[in-house]
C-alpha cells in the first residue's frame, strides 16, 4: 500500500510501520499534526504517471495537474514545517503555485535531457499554437517557432512565481526568506534561458555561483523591505 495512507498513529485503521519510510512518515505526522495525507498520496499519483505518460495534450488540466502532484504537493507538505499556523485558502494556493512554478521551470530547464528519455512535457496544444513540429524537438532543432513557444512557457512559469510571491507576506517571518530565495532562484533560471536565446536543447540551463549569490542577496533585500513595511 501507499506509505502515506494510514500513517497517522491515531488513525483507527493505521498499520504498524513496515519499513524506514513508513517509520519516518509516522514520525513526521506525529511531530507536525497539521500535515495532511492528501499531498503525499497525490505525489505518489504523479510519480506513477512517470511510468506511462510521456506527452501531455493540454496545460490545463493535464500538465498543471501533473505539476501539482509532483511539486505543488511539496509546498503543502512544507507549510506546517515552515511554521504556518493556519492554512488559509490564499496560503494553500500560494504554496501550490510555487510548486507548479518550480516544476514548470524544471521542465523548461531540462527539455533536451527529457527528449533523450523520450519525453516531451511541453503541452501538445502549445506546440500546435506556435506551429512547432515535434520532430524538430526530437531532433534538437531550435527553430524560431520553438523559441516563441519557450518564451510563452517562460511567461507562464513567471506568472505562477508572481502568484506565489504575493502570498509571502502571510507567511511567518522566518520562513519568508526561504521562499523568497526559491522564487529568486527560479526566476534566475528563467532569465538565463531567455538570455541563452531559448536554448534548452543543447544542454541543461544552469545559473552560476555569482547568480546564485545575487539571488540570495536579492531575497534578503526583499525580505527586509517586507519587515520594514516598504
Amino acid at each position: 500500500g501507499d506509505g502515506a495512507s494510514g500513517a497517522r498513529s491515531g488513525d483507527g485503521g493505521a498499520q504498524p510501520p513496515t519499513n524506514a519510510i513508513d517509520r519516518e512518515l509516522r514520525r513526521a505526522f506525529e511531530e507536525w499534526p497539521a500535515l495532511s495525507e492528501e499531498p503525499f498520496l497525490d505525489m505518489l499519483s504523479g510519480m506513477r504517471q512517470e511510468l506511462y505518460v510521456s506527452r501531455y495534450a493540454t496545460f490545463e488540466p493535464e500538465l498543471k495537474r501533473y505539476a501539482y502532484c509532483v511539486a505543488g504537493t511539496v509546498g503543502l507538505m512544507l507549510l506546517p514545517i515552515l511554521g504556518v499556523p493556519k492554512f488559509t485558502k490564499e496560503i494553500r494556493a500560494g504554496a501550490i503555485d510555487l510548486g507548479i512554478a518550480i516544476q514548470l521551470t524544471n521542465i523548461l530547464r531540462d527539455v533536451g535531457q527529457d527528449v533523450a528519455l523520450g519525453r516531451i512535457y511541453l503541452p501538445q496544444e502549445d506546440l500546435a499554437r506556435f506551429d512547432v513540429d515535434e520532430a524538430d524537438i526530437l531532433a534538437l532543432r531550435r527553430t524560431p517557432a520553438y523559441c516563441e513557444l519557450i518564451r510563452f512557457e517562460v511567461d507562464r512559469a513567471r506568472q505562477f512565481l508572481q502568484s506565489a510571491r504575493l502570498t509571502v507576506p502571510a507567511l511567518p517571518q522566518f520562513s519568508q526568506l526561504v521562499v523568497l530565495a526559491i522564487i529568486q532562484f527560479m526566476g534566475a533560471l528563467l532569465d538565463e534561458l531567455i538570455a541563452r536565446d531559448c536554448d534548452n536543447l543543447s544542454g541543461k540551463v544552469k545559473v552560476g555561483t555569482l547568480q546564485k549569490a545575487t539571488c540570495i542577496l536579492s531575497a534578503g533585500v526583499e525580505w527586509m523591505r517586507l519587515r520594514l513595511g516598504m
